[in-house]
């Protein structure tokens, strides 16, 4: 069996083998053929052919037939040639499945257990203190929110920031980090991109900050990145509604 190339017009053309073509790139071929009967083939020029069986007549040389000729479809250089593509295509949805239920683990408000510098030459820092304060938003509209600060800041001489000293400034700002945009989690490499819109260090912005994640046994989500000057772990507990 020959399948008809795709045409160029949304004419039904017959071909010569029987079959009727009902459109340039979805279409659908009845078989003429006695042996063929209830057969309907609904296939497009860049997807795989899906075989539908239409109701067929209860005699079971028809339902023989039927499947020899589903069988010997199965066969043709048109089905081998288009199956790579039909497997490429589950294999993404599968992932974009498995990606979307991934993210659905992330939603939700988190807040900051720990935050921690391993450095490369193995020694164990704690950059915003021992009882750190953060606060780590993901949206279900594909938002998130990051802000991060020691646990006990040192207060300003005066309430008005404008009049902060430099010193008490470059402190607050060491003290302190915060960013927001949107989110991707990536299933197979285990790791969400944190896509920045704006933050509060400038080089950050609309940059991609990468963090490998798992889940640990407390349901913690721990968060980490390979810098320079070491590894950054951050853990998260997620707050209860």
């Amino acid at each position: 069996m020959v399948l008809a190339p795709c045409v160029n017009s949304a004419a039904k053309v017959t071909s010569a083998n029987g079959f009727r073509d009902d459109g340039p790139f979805n279409r659908i071929s009845y078989c003429n053929h006695r042996s063929h009967k209830g057969i309907s083939i609904s296939f497009c020029c860049s997807a795989l052919a899906r075989l539908v069986i239409a109701p067929a007549a209860p005699a079971a040389t028809s339902f023989i037939a039927s499947r020899r000729f589903i069988l010997h479809l199965t066969r043709t250089p048109a089905y081998i040639a288009l199956r790579p593509f039909a497997l490429n295509r589950e294999i993404m949805q599968t992932q974009n499945r498995e990606e979307q239920a991934l993210a659905e683990q992330f939603l939700g408000t988190w807040t900051l257990v720990s935050a921690e510098n391993l450095q490369p030459s193995g020694e164990l820092l704690h950059p915003y203190g021992t009882h750190p304060s953060g606060r780590l938003v993901y949206q279900s509209g594909g938002y998130m929110s990051a802000q991060v600060s020691v646990g006990n800041p040192s207060r300003l001489a005066s309430d008005n920031f404008d009049q902060a000293s430099a010193e008490e400034a470059s402190t607050a700002w060491r003290n302190y980090i915060g960013y927001w945009g949107t989110f991707t989690v990536d299933a197979v490499k285990n790791t969400v991109v944190h896509h920045v819109a704006g933050s509060s260090f400038a080089n950050w912005i609309g940059t991609d900050q990468v963090r490998n994640f798992h889940f640990d046994e407390r349901g913690h989500l721990v968060l980490s990145t390979e810098t320079p000057a070491g590894r950054y772990i951050l853990t998260w507990q997620r707050n209860s509604i």
